[in-house]
């Protein structure tokens, strides 16, 4: 473990990454994980609930929160994460992760980061807080 890792990390340094939802994606992970609810496969279904239309599983905007936190070092370990689910993302959405450096934890060579998915009209999908190891 390089215990100089996080001398090259500022309280506030931010990694973006952007990626748009599609329905490849929501199918393989509905497939992928077992989570089949029609609210994210079935167009009828969903246009009769109180969202009007398919949305994305709430962990498929989640797992884009990895992209950003993964160019933080050249090796870093994603140790924990906790999520907040603020607004429905629909299919053709892009959104935008982004992980921001808020604490550094020399002892244990780890990085605290705020973590926030935002759509095009830069408003907040997801809220969270990610713990990184960087070796």
């Amino acid at each position: 473990m390089n215990r100089d890792a996080l001398s090259t990390f500022s309280i506030g340094d931010m990694r973006v990454f952007r990626k748009k939802t599609d329905e490849g994606a929501i199918a393989s992970l509905s497939f992928g994980s077992g989570d089949i609810n029609p609210l994210h496969l079935d167009d009828e279904f969903a246009r009769q609930t109180s969202f009007g239309g398919k949305i994305a599983h709430g962990m498929s905007t989640a797992s884009l929160i990895s992209a950003p936190l993964s160019t933080f070092s050249g090796i870093s370990v994603y140790l924990s994460q906790s999520l907040r689910f603020v607004n429905r993302v629909r299919l053709g959405h892009e959104i935008e992760p982004i992980a921001v450096v808020i604490d550094k934890r020399q002892e244990r060579n780890e990085l605290l980061l705020q973590t926030l998915g935002k759509n095009k009209q830069a408003e907040t999908v997801l809220e969270g807080e990610a713990r990184i190891g960087i070796l």
